[in-house]
């Protein structure tokens, strides 16, 4: 009798042991590899979701500027039409002793100038300047009583129909 106890207990022991091995463990061991996969996946949608809602800003501010490019509106850019008329502005300052244009491609143009006077009126005439420019060269020379300026100034050229 006690060893036909011990045989159930034994049978029954390895029907656990079984149980645990084949079938538990397995299916806990897949059941943590999801509970991992599922945590890199949320962090994966979180870091996409802050992707997208940066993505729909500057797509909302790229609309926006491009409304704004459009319109003209507060636009400083020297327009085709515009190139002698500005020219011939610069040669009538007092200040300017020379006037070199070249036009490096069909957006923008770079205008050397030399002016020769007092750093005031050199000064308000670089700041009356209505057109947005980036100043590619200079060169500043002082005398006694008068600054002589050499400088290069390229203008972008505005481009029409966007």
């Amino acid at each position: 009798m006690w060893k036909k106890l011990l045989i159930i207990l034994l049978i029954l022991a390895l029907i656990g042991f079984g149980f645990y091995k084949f079938i538990y463990y397995p299916l806990y061991a897949k059941y943590q590899q999801n509970i991992i996969q599922l945590s890199h996946l949320k962090t994966e949608l979180d870091n996409k979701s802050v992707e997208v809602l940066s993505l729909k800003s500057l797509e909302d501010d790229y609309k926006s500027l491009l409304a704004e490019l459009e319109s003209g509106s507060d636009n400083n850019l020297l327009n085709k039409a515009q190139i002698n008329s500005f020219i011939i502005k610069l040669n009538s300052s007092e200040i300017i002793k020379n006037v070199d244009f070249t036009i490096p491609s069909k957006e923008k143009v770079l205008i050397s100038l030399e002016l020769d006077g007092e750093f005031e009126a050199i000064y308000y005439f670089l700041d009356s300047i209505e057109y947005l420019y980036n100043t590619e060269a200079i060169n500043i020379n002082k005398s006694e009583d008068k600054i002589a300026v050499n400088l290069s100034l390229l203008f972008p050229i505005e481009r029409s129909g966007l």
